[in-house]
């Protein structure tokens, strides 16, 4: 018997009106499976990832407006002046990112241009950016988990990803790879190498693009469809109700063609290019989240626990009893002929 090779998963979620998801192919191959064999299938709900908790920023030491005028020749006493009046107090956290990577990016030239009578001031201002790197990290961690775009790739969305469906991918790819290279470059503490804008611009890209959340969804649902409809076929005997020796196989053979029909066709291409989209996408989403354990675990592309695992090895769970099945009741599945 040749052997069945499945490496993905397919979708559910709730219908839009009239319109069709893939999801519902997955509904429709439940529902001719029981129509046939005695199982039943409840609804899949999925409630989305982890809400992050923005962390506290530390307190940094201040410069005072006697300091910031004995500073004015220098260009970064414009940044502090700027971040200092009413709108930089309300600025979102990556106008703050960006702030205190310029302000690192300026403040060393600034203290070079001091003479041996400001020792005093050099050193106040040596300490601030001092404060500053140190913060930036922790800075970043709060744009992931306070910026409107970034929240919006892990929250739960009934929004499917449709079949061959590419809309917002490049962008998100685009989005998500500018932001592991500015969170390596400030991990490494090489901050003259950032552009500030780039923030900006990556954020542009994820901005109202539900790709990610999209892709997310669709396959933490289409894994829980396969386990469980893995699991109603494996309380079948499959000897004793399908393939009894010396009976007709009728309704091994409708069975067969029902998985050839309503598995195979449709739903086995869909899930391959979730898998393939997850390949792409997690180990961004991984380097993004690692300081978060019950997210980075999610998007660790080597990780028995995350999605992309999970969705794998649900199909090949899947396959294995269609592969007992096929074995038990000496059918040729490549035979069968779809009804």
């Amino acid at each position: 018997m040749r052997r069945l090779l499945l490496t993905s998963t397919s979708v559910f979620g709730l219908l839009f009106g009239c319109s069709s998801q893939p999801s519902d192919d997955y509904v429709d191959y439940q529902k001719r499976l029981a129509n046939v064999v005695d199982v039943s299938f409840n609804p899949i709900s999925y409630s989305g990832l982890v809400k992050l908790t923005p962390p506290s920023l530390p307190n940094e030491p201040t410069i005072s407006l006697i300091e910031l005028a004995s500073i004015n020749h220098c260009e970064v006493s414009r940044y502090v002046a700027e971040h200092n009046n009413q709108l930089g107090k309300v600025a979102v956290p990556s106008e703050k990112l960006k702030y205190a990577i310029r302000f690192i990016q300026l403040m060393p030239k600034c203290i070079e241009s001091l003479d041996d009578k400001n020792e005093l001031l050099k050193s106040t201002l040596a300490d601030a950016l001092i404060a500053k790197k140190q913060a930036v990290s922790t800075m970043f961690q709060l744009m992931l988990s306070s910026e409107r775009e970034m929240q919006s790739l892990l929250v739960a969305t009934s929004k499917e990803i449709p079949v061959l469906g590419i809309e917002g991918k490049e962008a998100a790819l685009e989005g998500l790879t500018s932001l592991v290279t500015i969170k390596t470059k400030i991990d490494t503490q090489d901050f003259d190498s950032i552009t500030p804008q780039d923030i900006t611009l990556a954020l542009k890209n994820l901005n109202q693009n539900s790709y990610v959340s999209a892709l997310v969804s669709s396959s933490v649902k289409q894994a829980n469809l396969n386990e469980q409809t893995t699991f109603s076929l494996n309380t079948i005997d499959i000897q004793k109700t399908l393939c009894k020796k010396g009976r007709a196989k009728n309704k091994a053979e409708i069975l067969s063609n029902v998985f050839q029909t309503f598995y195979i066709a449709p739903i086995q291409p869909y899930q391959s290019q979730l898998v393939g989209s997850l390949e792409q996408i997690s180990p961004l989403l991984f380097k993004l989240y690692e300081q978060t354990p019950s997210l980075a675990v999610k998007f660790a592309p080597t990780n028995e626990a995350s999605l992309l695992a999970k969705l794998k090895d649900s199909a090949k769970q899947h396959v294995k009893w269609w592969q007992a099945f096929y074995k038990s009741c000496e059918i040729n599945p490549f035979n069968s002929k779809a009804h």
